[in-house]
Parts: C-alpha cells; sequence; structure tokens
C-alpha cells in the first residue's frame, strides 16, 4: 500500500500537470528509498511513483537521482507524449518474437551460461542483455563461458544483447562449428 506521504504527492503532482504542457522530472512524484541487502553502489532507489520502470540506483541519493534523470531521459526522448504526472503507467514488455524463434538454443544457453534451470522463472525479451544477469565483473565471466563453450568471440557485441549473440552462435553453427 501506498505511504500516506506519496499519495499526496501523487495528487498535488496530478492537479498542478493541469496548468503546463510539458512536464519534467521535477513534474513528476517520486520517492527514495535505502535498500538493504544489495550492494553499495544500488543502496538508494528512486522511482517515479506510478510509473516504476523511470527509476535510478545509486551509492547516495544524489548518485540514485542523477540515474533517475538518465532513465527518464531514456523513456520520454522517444515519446510523442508523456504521461501525466501521478497516473498510472503500465508497464511495456519488449517484443519476444526472436527468442521464441530460438527457444532451444536459449534453454541451452541460459543452462551453461548464465547458470538457470528451464524451470527457473525468467523473462527473457528481444532486448534483453548479459548486462541484465550481471554484476560487477561477471560479464567477462560470461565472455569467456560463451568463448569457451560456443567458440565464439563476442567481445564486440557492445550491449550484450542476448538475441545477437543467440543468432551468433547458430551462424557459428551453420558454418561447421559445433559444441
Amino acid at each position: 500500500m501506498m505511504k500516506l506521504q506519496n499519495q499526496y504527492d501523487v495528487i498535488i503532482k496530478y492537479f498542478t500537470s493541469f496548468f503546463k504542457r510539458d512536464w519534467q522530472l521535477k513534474d513528476y512524484p517520486i520517492r527514495f528509498k535505502k535498500q538493504v541487502n544489495v550492494l553499495e553502489e544500488n543502496e538508494w532507489s528512486v522511482q517515479i511513483i506510478n510509473w516504476w520502470v523511470v527509476c535510478g540506483l545509486g551509492k547516495t541519493k544524489e548518485e540514485a537521482y542523477k540515474k533517475l534523470e538518465e532513465s527518464f531521459y531514456n523513456c520520454t526522448k522517444n515519446k510523442i507524449k508523456k504521461p501525466r504526472p501521478g497516473t498510472k503507467v503500465k508497464i511495456e514488455f519488449a517484443d519476444t518474437v526472436g527468442i521464441d524463434g530460438n527457444s532451444i538454443l536459449l534453454d541451452e544457453f541460459l543452462e551453461k551460461i548464465l547458470g538457470f534451470s528451464i524451470d527457473d522463472p525468467l523473462f527473457i525479451s528481444d532486448e534483453s542483455s548479459l548486462y541484465d544477469f550481471a554484476l560487477g565483473n561477471k560479464i567477462d565471466e560470461y565472455v569467456n563461458k560463451i568463448h569457451e563453450y560456443y567458440k565464439i568471440d563476442i567481445r564486440d557485441e557492445e550491449n550484450g544483447n542476448i538475441l545477437n549473440i543467440l543468432e551468433r552462435i547458430k551462424e557459428s553453427r551453420s558454418n561447421g562449428n559445433f559444441v
């Protein structure tokens, strides 16, 4: 349940949003939260209330807010219309068409590289990245495992997109490189 102060902030930001058209981050209700049992660099969380995917994490409140600014910019730069402050924004999931077409290879990849079993509850989309699963320097471990197991080098895959990696594995296998 939402705290009374957060409810108040939502109502105020919602009503004041009718007096302007181009909403900026400062026009949205936000909440800070000090997290426990997380990495120190993610100790603070800040989110736009009711638009939960726009958030920031940081070692300090200030650092978390700076990440929130980046997240807000990234979420709004291509939108024709921003959601009205205070309103609930539905979570939109990325497409899974490409991933669905590689489901057998994905299951193998999740088990051999990321260490998940087929029964683990995961959502992998066409935009999912190795970075979604990597804390700290673990990305290097994944890159090395991929090279060792699939005999491909993905260091040039800047964003670690899993679908792109699966496509490269398929291409490698079609060229006669079998694991």
